[in-house]
């Protein structure tokens, strides 16, 4: 790997490393026959005054792929920024856009090749998270949050594979502004493959359904809501029995964990399915967020930052329905979903841009405030961690919050769990609130991890040796790191022989089963199925997750998302 005071590049790639000035165009080459993952980061930071970059392919061979994002300098040069954890990547060769190793969002991406423009923008720098969007020819394909909290680690990384490969990179600071995005454009929104735009009607419209059955299609603003833009309406254009699209608003990619607290979630829809909520052709379905009356006009108020606001759904301008919700940083992107029982409609953001009568709204936030906060309070208490909690190695440094809090703050939802570099042997630490049917997952992200060094995550009783990996004594299940092996009562073989993690995964581990006298556990791997043990044991009330780490010489660093922290799991189709 090469490294001077402008780049970190590996690999075979040809470029130069003068520093970049406004308007200036760098050449970046990949060497032909080159096949593994090739790596280039430029190592000064995206910035609010350079929160853009992009680059233009000339040339590209049919199996070339071309990745670029943001990455932290701890990346390791052979993995694609998006599939490491607190980075964001756009793929050439699928269009996929990825968060943390995440793709699903409401937003899809679109495939890039010769000719065309791509960039990465940062359209908000927050505390927890950012928004990011991913820009194709002057167009947002697609919006996702980048969860890491250091805005000095914002490097832009590019990624090649299979050359010969020929870009032009404008880095942040040879680049001039930053692109527009206007919600008033409708070609600015981003939607799913099968809705097109018809400008001759300024309609948005829904392929029928052929082979398949398109469940909804979602259409998404380039931009949130804000103070000056707080209301969206759809134009329902066709209807099935009063039944017609769904209105919402929702966050520019899933949060990361999916949090507990009922207020604080990845979306809100209103929907008319035709039997309690019914709608005609050609009514106004809206919806906006309101924010709060006593600290929305006060100087250097913030409306893009995370806040409990009130979201309300209006149908010919009367509001009809209302509900606190915790605005998450960035803000709430209007959205639409449409079905086969509504496949077009039309989307003004101009007639009713703010809602005049404040008093109505100010009157409801004022009385749902107050049950809003109960709640956050009621969901600190229950997710509340402390360290007699825990059994632990003494060896270990566990970092927990020292008292609860009533910040829905999803940067200090993990626990760090820390060995030592001079610490030898096996170290374990087992979390005394069992896995149950209602929160049977959790997870780590892998920090730091030497190839030497071993993690192994699992399930054990109380009577669990801590100086032991779990799965490797009776009635345990664990899964090495090193090895990928899935052992459970000291054996490993199955039908799946499992697969190796490492440094900037996420693991998770999910004991779904609670009726059968053998439970089973599923193991995944940054969002993937890995593969099942049965859990050889028969008192539930002691799945107690159990984490095991062994340096050998070298520091481990995991970060422990615990199941009372999670709503839910990933969900596996077959």
């Amino acid at each position: 790997m090469e490294t001077s005071v402008l780049y970190r590049c590996a690999g075979d790639i040809i470029y130069n490393d003068q520093e970049p000035v406004p308007g200036h165009i760098s050449d970046v080459q990949l060497k032909m026959y080159s096949e593994t993952s090739n790596f280039l980061q430029y190592l000064k930071p995206l910035t609010p005054q350079n929160p853009y970059f992009f680059g233009q392919i000339r040339s590209l061979s049919t199996k070339s792929k071309v990745t670029i994002g943001i990455a932290g300098p701890d990346i390791k040069d052979d993995a694609h920024p998006g599939n490491w954890n607190n980075t964001v990547g756009y793929h050439s060769d699928t269009g996929k856009c990825y968060t943390s190793h995440k793709e699903i969002a409401n937003t899809y991406g679109e495939k890039f090749g010769i000719g065309d423009v791509f960039g990465v923008c940062v359209t908000y720098f927050g505390q927890q998270m950012s928004t990011v969007t991913f820009v194709k020819n002057g167009k947002p394909v697609a919006t996702r949050y980048h969860f890491e909290t250091d805005h000095s680690k914002f490097l832009p990384t590019i990624t090649l594979e299979n050359g010969p490969i020929d870009l032009g990179i404008m880095w942040p600071q040879a680049v001039f502004g930053s692109p527009q995005f206007d919600e008033k454009n409708m070609l600015h929104w981003m939607s799913d493959p099968s809705v097109n735009f018809d400008m001759s009607k300024t309609m948005f419209i829904l392929d029928k359904a052929k082979d398949k059955i398109i469940a909804t299609a979602p259409i998404q603003s380039p931009m949130p809501l804000c103070s000056g833009f707080s209301h969206f309406e759809v134009y329902i254009k066709e209807t099935t029995d009063g039944a017609a699209a769904s209105v919402g608003i929702g966050d520019c990619s899933p949060l990361k964990p999916s949090p507990t607290c009922e207020i604080l979630r990845d979306f809100m829809t209103w929907t008319a399915d035709g039997k309690v909520n019914k709608v005609d052709e050609n009514d106004r379905v809206g919806m906006g967020v309101h924010y709060h009356p006593d600290s929305r006009d006060n100087p250097g108020y913030n409306d893009k930052e995370s806040q409990l606001v009130l979201c309300f759904v209006t149908k010919n301008t009367v509001t009809i329905y209302a509900k606190m919700i915790i605005q998450p940083e960035g803000g709430f992107y209007p959205l639409v979903l449409l079905d086969q029982n509504c496949r077009k409609v039309s989307v003004d953001v101009e007639s009713n841009r703010t809602i005049e009568v404040y008093d109505n709204l100010d009157r409801v936030f004022k009385e749902a405030v107050e049950e809003a906060t109960k709640h956050i309070i009621e969901d600190c208490i229950k997710r509340e961690i402390h360290i007699k909690m825990f059994r632990k190695s003494d060896a270990l440094v566990l970092d927990v919050p020292k008292e609860p809090s009533t910040d829905i703050d999803l940067s200090k939802l993990y626990c760090r769990i820390t060995l030592p570099a001079e610490t030898m042997g096996i170290h374990a630490i087992q979390f005394c609130k069992p896995l149950t049917e209602d929160n049977s997952y959790f997870c780590l992200d892998i920090k730091t991890l030497n190839e030497d060094s071993v993690v192994t995550t699992g399930v054990a009783d109380s009577n669990f040796d801590l100086s032991k990996h779990p799965g490797k004594t009776e009635n345990t299940v664990g899964w090495m790191s090193q090895n990928g092996r899935m052992f459970y009562n000291t054996r490993y073989e199955g039908n799946v022989n499992g697969q190796r993690y490492e440094e900037g995964d996420t693991v998770g581990l999910d004991c779904s089963v609670f009726e059968s006298s053998l439970p089973v556990v599923l193991f995944s791997k940054n969002y993937h199925p890995i593969g099942l043990r049965y859990l050889m044991a028969n008192d539930p009330s002691q799945y107690f997750p159990t984490i095991a780490l062994c340096g050998n010489g070298y520091e481990v660093v995991v970060d422990v998302f615990w199941h009372t922290r999670l709503c839910v799991g990933p969900t596996f189709e077959i």
